[in-house]
């Protein structure tokens, strides 16, 4: 394979593994099982977990304690989903080595960004020691919160590299001043509507890691109604965010521009926009299933990627 389709296969398989991350951080957390693994980078002291209990040390609950505090009853299941998310976190870090590689060899193509692929390879790293922050100190929230917005991050930053090399020719668009700006208004929305929603995740998981451990709790069919006005302006920003996008697709309809890319693009976040309300009202109504959870993530995911793109390949360049 030619330098240039190795490029191509680990800038695209890097970033479908950062969004199977994304997922699979979600299903960590849904599943209360971010301690399924107390120790890192190993596993109960291995590089692959036990099955059964029988295969630790009879006080391997005092052995692997996390700050003085002694870790809960083994669970298999629980430690092989969090060790399967450090095993997909790993790839990352073998397909951004490769990435970086192949940019260095590439440098001096239009379609390569070596900068911007030494930085992604910076903060994949970093996003690897924030994890083990995350498990050290015993799921702070606000840590959770940080590892999940580096990760967006990175995943911007890695759809941007591929967008380069897949499109290295961007289309010349004529939108003017007035739909750039609209554009850029609801991109900062959706950021801010981004991490709203990481502090309700934040008082939703407290709930949900209480009736895990049986301890008297919030009953599941209260949690929305007791979540307060945060998520009335998380509902009210997303209605304010898409109003915004039907106003740029009625202002590229009176310019009378031809160009279907313009006149489609508002339909991609229209779309990731609608149908993360419509996961937001299955909360509501179901209960905050826990299937619910990766699946409304994924879509946010995918929103503030999207207005990422629109913003910084098409509407920043002179």
């Amino acid at each position: 394979m030619s330098h240039k389709s190795l490029y191509k296969f680990f800038l695209i398989s890097t970033l479908l593994c950062f969004f199977s991350l994304i997922i699979a951080g979600s299903v960590v957390r849904a599943t209360g099982s971010g301690l399924g693994c107390p120790d890192w980078p190993k596993c109960f002291g291995q590089y692959i977990p036990p099955i059964y209990e029988s295969e630790l040390p009879e006080n391997y609950q005092e052995i692997f304690k996390i700050q003085g505090k002694t870790i809960a009853p083994f669970s298999a299941f629980k430690t092989w989903i969090e060790y399967l998310n450090r095993l997909l976190g790993a790839l990352a870090g073998i397909l951004v080595l490769g990435v970086l590689v192949f940019s260095y060899r590439l440098k001096y193509e239009s379609y390569v960004s070596f900068k911007n692929s030494l930085m992604l390879f910076i903060l994949v790293g970093l996003q690897g020691y924030l994890g083990s922050l995350v498990v050290s100190s015993l799921l702070a929230p606000y840590m959770i919160t940080l590892h999940l917005i580096l990760a967006i991050i990175v995943t911007c930053l890695c759809a941007e590299l591929n967008f380069k090399m897949l499109m290295p020719r961007i289309p010349k668009l004529y939108l003017n001043n007035k739909i750039k700006k609209y554009y850029f208004f609801a991109g900062i929305l959706a950021l801010g509507q981004f991490i709203l929603g990481t502090r309700i995740r934040e008082k939703v998981d407290k709930w949900m890691h209480e009736e895990m451990n049986e301890v008297l709790s919030l009953p599941r069919q209260d949690w929305f109604s007791n979540l307060g006005p945060m998520i009335d302006i998380h509902r009210i920003s997303a209605i304010f965010i898409i109003t915004i996008l039907l106003i740029i697709m009625r202002e590229i309809r009176k310019a009378n521009l031809k160009n279907k890319f313009e006149q489609t693009l508002p339909l991609i976040p229209l779309g990731l926009l609608a149908s993360s309300y419509l996961s937001g009202i299955f909360f509501k109504h179901l209960n905050f299933p826990g299937w619910n959870q990766p699946i409304h993530l994924f879509l946010a995911s995918l929103l503030i990627v999207s207005f990422y793109i629109i913003n910084r390949l098409y509407f920043n360049k002179n």
